[in-house]
């Protein structure tokens, strides 16, 4: 079972904007593998400052944000050089000291249909 985690800082939603409604994309990581609530809690830790971020974990930050919203997401394409993926992944195999499965790194960003 894959899991899936969002990142985001607070205080980046525009909601009187035309367009993009974030300042910032939502950094999201999608890893292919099984993990104890305590190596999710961890991993959680090491992505995201709870004073300064928003975290979500196997689900949308924003699940219902406008009913003409869209969600953008893009991220390298295959053989593309992923630096923020791969140091992602390979400081949480140090902290969780293993080997993880497959791992992606993406950018969201959220808007509002014209």
């Amino acid at each position: 079972m894959g899991t899936r985690i969002e990142v985001m800082p607070k205080g980046e939603i525009d909601s009187d904007s035309d367009g993009l409604i974030l300042q910032k994309p939502i950094k999201a990581y999608n890893i292919d593998d099984s993990f104890t609530d305590k190596e999710i809690s961890a991993i959680e830790n090491l992505l995201a400052d709870p004073v300064v971020d928003d975290v979500a974990i196997n689900q949308a930050l924003f699940p219902n944000l406008w009913p003409d919203s869209v969600v953008i997401e893009k991220s390298p394409l295959p053989g593309v050089n992923d630096p923020e993926g791969k140091e992602a992944r390979n400081t949480i195999q140090k902290l969780l000291d293993r080997e993880i499965d497959l791992f992606q790194f993406h950018n969201n960003t959220y808007g509002k249909e014209n």
